[in-house]
């Protein structure tokens, strides 16, 4: 059983009311879960599990585009490391650890040291298990991910963030109705969850409904990365002019973080040479988008291309890829 962790009444309300915005996700509530975190460890610099929330919500900020990922990940990294200096005992504060060196860091065996010890300490807790299921989502191991994501939501589930991973680790499994019902649960929590529309959108697209997916896209706001989406419904729609249309607007002035969203477009379209283009591109970026490679469609698409161990290599996780069941996208055996 975890230890209590004893601090000041208003630490305690400022990190309840941290965890409130981290989980709800946004820009403006990232932003408020920073403030009232940072509020936090000036109060009561010794209350490890503020530094925890800390760490993740800096790691979040580099997701959202509110940090550059050299400063939020030193800052994760930093602010994971002080949660663990303060507190041994404390499992979140491990998988947190865990989670920055897999995510920020690409240490796969720095991550898989640190959530083994927090899975020691805490083996039921529900930030050990996200990191778990994520880091076997980097490694491959779609169906333990899954496992660990349902341990989750059977013991939270409000937990909004493990809804909507869970849900995409259905898709890779191809349980499309699964994956639609659990992010149905987001919208019917959160109708304003980020993005979450749109994800419905590339379920029902993988799916083989591209009309619908459309019009889940439609629902989404307003948003820079709707674009991707628009493209591949377009090819999948058979409307090859629009779809080169979109494709060439992204490719006027893409971004940095656009180099592996634009090697995904092209493995979609099943023009490899451009994927792997691209795919070295957003390598040579450091992209972290990286780390969810094995996760999703591209060693089904790729898989059979003498180029993609090469790459994966690259990453450090060919021996990963070569567990992987031929199904999801792991070599023939």
């Amino acid at each position: 059983m975890p230890k209590p962790r004893q601090t000041d009444p208003e630490v305690y309300s400022l990190y309840l009311q941290g965890n409130y915005f981290l989980n709800i996700r946004g820009e403006e509530n990232l932003r408020k879960a920073l403030a009232v975190f940072q509020e936090a460890v000036a109060i009561d610099p010794n209350y490890a599990p503020a530094w925890v929330g800390l760490s993740k919500t800096y790691s979040y900020h580099v997701r959202y585009g509110l940090l550059s990922e050299d400063e939020g990940s030193s800052l994760a990294l930093e602010t994971a490391e002080n949660a663990v200096a303060i507190d041994e005992t404390l499992a979140s504060a491990w998988a947190s650890l865990a989670y920055v060196k897999r995510f920020n860091n690409w240490d796969w065996d720095g991550a898989r040291t640190a959530i083994e010890k927090a899975q020691q300490l805490e083996p039921n807790n529900a930030d050990v298990l996200g990191t778990a299921a994520s880091l076997a989502n980097t490694f491959g191991q779609n169906a333990k991910s899954i496992a660990l994501f349902e341990r989750i939501i059977a013991v939270d589930p409000l937990q909004m963030s493990s809804l909507r991973a869970l849900g995409s680790r259905y898709i890779k499994a191809g349980r499309f109705d699964d994956a639609i019902e659990t992010l149905g649960r987001i919208v019917a929590l959160n109708p304003e969850y980020p993005n979450i529309y749109r994800d419905l959108g590339w379920t029902y697209l993988f799916k083989g409904e591209p009309d619908r997916a459309l019009i889940e896209l439609e629902r989404n706001p307003p948003s820079y990365t709707n674009i991707f989406l628009e493209a591949n419904i377009q090819v999948s729609l058979g409307n090859k002019a629009e779809a080169d249309a979109t494709l060439n607007e992204i490719l006027e002035s893409p971004a940095d973080e656009d180099a592996l969203r634009i090697a995904y477009l092209y493995i979609f379209r099943g023009e490899n040479d451009a994927a792997f283009e691209w795919l070295d591109k957003a390598f040579e970026l450091e992209n972290q988008g990286l780390v969810f490679i094995l996760g999703y469609m591209a060693p089904v698409k790729l898989g059979s291309d003498p180029r993609f161990p090469v790459f994966i290599e690259k990453l450090g996780l060919l021996e990963y890829w070569k567990a992987m069941p031929p199904e999801l996208g792991g070599p023939s055996r």
